[in-house]
Protein backbone atom coordinates (compact mmCIF):
# COMPACT_ATOMS: atom_id res chain seq x y z
CA UNK A 1 0.00 0.00 0.00
CA UNK A 2 3.04 2.82 1.03
CA UNK A 3 4.57 1.64 -2.26
CA UNK A 4 1.57 2.51 -4.18
CA UNK A 5 0.81 5.70 -2.41
CA UNK A 6 4.55 6.63 -3.40
CA UNK A 7 4.24 5.75 -6.97
CA UNK A 8 0.73 8.22 -7.29
CA UNK A 9 2.62 10.59 -5.62
CA UNK A 10 5.97 10.67 -8.13
CA UNK A 11 3.09 10.44 -11.00
CA UNK A 12 1.26 13.82 -9.89
CA UNK A 13 4.47 15.67 -9.14
CA UNK A 14 5.79 14.55 -12.81
CA UNK A 15 2.61 15.38 -13.98
CA UNK A 16 2.01 18.99 -11.72
CA UNK A 17 5.74 20.75 -10.90
CA UNK A 18 4.40 23.09 -9.95
CA UNK A 19 3.01 21.40 -6.85
CA UNK A 20 6.20 19.85 -5.79
CA UNK A 21 7.58 22.68 -4.01
CA UNK A 22 4.49 21.95 -1.42
CA UNK A 23 5.70 18.40 -0.98
CA UNK A 24 9.35 18.74 -1.44
CA UNK A 25 9.68 22.00 -0.26
CA UNK A 26 11.55 25.74 -2.05
CA UNK A 27 15.08 24.92 -2.63
CA UNK A 28 17.75 26.34 -1.13
CA UNK A 29 18.68 29.89 -1.65
CA UNK A 30 22.09 30.15 -4.27
CA UNK A 31 25.64 30.66 -2.37
CA UNK A 32 26.66 33.92 -2.42
CA UNK A 33 22.99 35.14 -2.99
CA UNK A 34 21.99 38.42 -1.31
CA UNK A 35 19.35 41.16 -1.24
CA UNK A 36 20.11 44.22 -2.97
CA UNK A 37 17.99 47.20 -1.18
CA UNK A 38 18.39 51.04 -2.33
CA UNK A 39 20.48 52.28 0.87
CA UNK A 40 20.59 56.21 -0.25
CA UNK A 41 18.59 58.08 -2.53
CA UNK A 42 19.13 61.56 -3.87
CA UNK A 43 15.63 61.85 -4.71
CA UNK A 44 14.32 61.41 -1.00
CA UNK A 45 17.47 63.32 0.41
CA UNK A 46 16.76 66.43 -1.26
CA UNK A 47 12.86 66.45 -1.31
CA UNK A 48 13.70 67.19 -5.09
CA UNK A 49 11.61 64.24 -6.20
CA UNK A 50 11.78 63.12 -10.06
CA UNK A 51 12.43 66.70 -11.14
CA UNK A 52 15.61 66.12 -12.81
CA UNK A 53 17.45 68.82 -14.31
CA UNK A 54 20.27 69.08 -17.27
CA UNK A 55 23.23 70.63 -16.96
CA UNK A 56 26.54 70.57 -19.05
CA UNK A 57 30.28 70.97 -17.49
CA UNK A 58 33.42 69.33 -18.99
CA UNK A 59 36.37 68.06 -16.50
CA UNK A 60 34.39 68.36 -13.36
CA UNK A 61 34.76 66.54 -10.17
CA UNK A 62 32.17 66.17 -7.81
CA UNK A 63 32.27 64.35 -4.12
CA UNK A 64 28.84 63.64 -2.82
CA UNK A 65 28.56 63.50 0.92
CA UNK A 66 26.34 60.04 2.26
CA UNK A 67 25.44 60.86 5.70
CA UNK A 68 24.80 58.27 7.69
CA UNK A 69 21.45 59.90 8.92
CA UNK A 70 20.37 59.46 5.29
CA UNK A 71 20.96 56.12 5.34
CA UNK A 72 18.53 52.99 5.50
CA UNK A 73 20.67 49.86 5.36
CA UNK A 74 23.89 47.96 5.18
CA UNK A 75 25.66 45.57 3.14
CA UNK A 76 28.90 43.70 2.12
CA UNK A 77 28.20 44.90 -1.33
CA UNK A 78 27.28 47.97 -3.24
CA UNK A 79 26.40 49.18 -6.62
CA UNK A 80 24.95 52.96 -7.63
CA UNK A 81 22.86 54.63 -10.51
CA UNK A 82 23.78 57.78 -12.50
CA UNK A 83 21.14 60.08 -13.59
CA UNK A 84 22.36 61.29 -17.20
CA UNK A 85 21.03 64.65 -19.50
CA UNK A 86 17.28 64.18 -20.93
CA UNK A 87 18.90 64.53 -24.65
CA UNK A 88 22.34 63.83 -24.68
CA UNK A 89 24.32 60.95 -23.90
CA UNK A 90 26.94 61.60 -21.46
CA UNK A 91 29.88 59.35 -19.57
CA UNK A 92 31.22 58.68 -16.41
CA UNK A 93 35.10 58.80 -16.57
CA UNK A 94 35.93 57.44 -12.94
CA UNK A 95 34.07 57.00 -9.85
CA UNK A 96 35.21 55.65 -6.23
CA UNK A 97 33.88 55.30 -2.84
CA UNK A 98 35.31 55.89 1.06
CA UNK A 99 35.01 56.46 3.97
CA UNK A 100 34.24 60.55 4.53
CA UNK A 101 36.94 62.17 6.82
CA UNK A 102 35.40 63.81 10.07
CA UNK A 103 37.44 66.64 10.21
CA UNK A 104 39.93 69.31 8.43
CA UNK A 105 38.39 69.35 4.41
CA UNK A 106 34.26 67.82 4.36
CA UNK A 107 35.50 66.43 1.15
CA UNK A 108 38.61 64.30 2.01
CA UNK A 109 38.65 60.56 2.03
CA UNK A 110 39.50 59.34 5.77
CA UNK A 111 41.76 56.35 4.11
CA UNK A 112 42.05 54.73 1.08
CA UNK A 113 38.64 54.48 -1.74
CA UNK A 114 37.69 52.19 -3.33
CA UNK A 115 37.32 52.11 -7.40
CA UNK A 116 33.50 51.93 -8.61
CA UNK A 117 33.60 50.34 -12.50
CA UNK A 118 31.26 49.62 -14.56
CA UNK A 119 30.63 47.15 -17.81
CA UNK A 120 32.56 44.13 -15.90
CA UNK A 121 35.36 45.90 -14.39
CA UNK A 122 35.53 49.50 -16.87
CA UNK A 123 36.69 52.45 -15.23
CA UNK A 124 34.40 53.98 -16.99
CA UNK A 125 30.62 54.15 -18.34
CA UNK A 126 28.15 55.76 -20.97
CA UNK A 127 25.04 57.31 -19.27
CA UNK A 128 22.11 56.68 -22.61
CA UNK A 129 20.51 59.77 -23.46
CA UNK A 130 17.14 60.27 -21.32
CA UNK A 131 18.81 57.40 -19.25
CA UNK A 132 20.35 56.04 -16.00
CA UNK A 133 23.85 53.82 -15.26
CA UNK A 134 24.22 51.40 -13.14
CA UNK A 135 27.55 50.44 -11.73
CA UNK A 136 29.23 46.82 -11.04
CA UNK A 137 28.75 45.17 -8.63
CA UNK A 138 31.28 46.41 -5.89
CA UNK A 139 32.97 44.78 -3.00
CA UNK A 140 32.28 47.35 -0.50
CA UNK A 141 31.38 47.36 3.26
CA UNK A 142 28.55 49.97 3.75
CA UNK A 143 27.10 50.74 7.23
CA UNK A 144 24.36 52.51 8.43
CA UNK A 145 26.30 54.07 11.31
CA UNK A 146 29.29 55.20 9.04
CA UNK A 147 29.67 58.83 6.44
CA UNK A 148 31.21 58.41 3.49
CA UNK A 149 31.86 60.30 -0.18
CA UNK A 150 31.12 58.69 -3.65
CA UNK A 151 33.13 60.69 -5.81
CA UNK A 152 32.68 61.15 -9.59
CA UNK A 153 34.62 62.93 -12.69
CA UNK A 154 33.02 63.27 -15.71
CA UNK A 155 34.98 64.46 -18.98
CA UNK A 156 32.06 65.72 -21.44
CA UNK A 157 29.80 66.80 -18.03
CA UNK A 158 26.49 66.01 -19.68
CA UNK A 159 24.41 65.30 -16.46
CA UNK A 160 21.24 65.63 -14.66
CA UNK A 161 20.40 67.68 -11.37
CA UNK A 162 18.40 67.82 -8.28
CA UNK A 163 18.12 71.20 -6.83
CA UNK A 164 19.57 71.00 -3.24
CA UNK A 165 19.15 73.52 -0.60
CA UNK A 166 21.51 71.69 2.21
CA UNK A 167 25.30 71.20 0.95
CA UNK A 168 25.93 67.98 -0.10
CA UNK A 169 28.57 68.13 -2.45
CA UNK A 170 31.52 69.43 -3.21
CA UNK A 171 33.06 70.29 -6.99
CA UNK A 172 36.19 71.50 -8.94
CA UNK A 173 35.63 72.79 -12.13
CA UNK A 174 39.08 71.10 -13.67
CA UNK A 175 40.91 68.04 -14.47
CA UNK A 176 42.51 66.26 -13.62
CA UNK A 177 40.70 63.07 -12.48
CA UNK A 178 40.67 63.04 -8.31
CA UNK A 179 38.05 60.25 -7.69
CA UNK A 180 40.84 58.25 -5.63
CA UNK A 181 42.92 61.09 -4.34
CA UNK A 182 42.20 61.08 -0.20
CA UNK A 183 43.24 64.58 0.28
CA UNK A 184 42.25 67.34 -2.29
CA UNK A 185 42.23 70.86 -2.42
CA UNK A 186 40.14 74.30 -4.14
CA UNK A 187 37.20 72.41 -3.99
CA UNK A 188 33.76 74.43 -3.55
CA UNK A 189 29.97 74.02 -2.15
CA UNK A 190 27.34 74.39 -4.15
CA UNK A 191 23.42 73.82 -4.25
CA UNK A 192 22.68 71.06 -6.20
CA UNK A 193 23.33 67.36 -6.48
CA UNK A 194 24.51 65.93 -9.68
CA UNK A 195 24.84 63.06 -11.02
CA UNK A 196 23.91 60.32 -8.53
CA UNK A 197 20.96 59.33 -8.06
CA UNK A 198 21.29 56.63 -5.39
CA UNK A 199 23.02 53.87 -3.79
CA UNK A 200 22.05 49.87 -2.96
CA UNK A 201 23.85 47.73 -1.16
CA UNK A 202 23.59 43.71 -0.86
CA UNK A 203 23.45 41.63 2.13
Amino acid sequence: MKKLLLLITLLLLIAFPAYAVIFIGAPPPVDGACTWSTVWDAETVTGAGDNWQDYQYAGRNNRTFILSAATTGSGSQIRITIKGHSTLAGEITDAAIGPKKASADPYDYDSTATNITFNTGSDSGTIPANGTLVSDDITFTFSTGSDYIVALFSSDGDMGYLDDSTVRQYKRDSQPDQTEIVNVTSYSSHSYLEYLWKIEACD
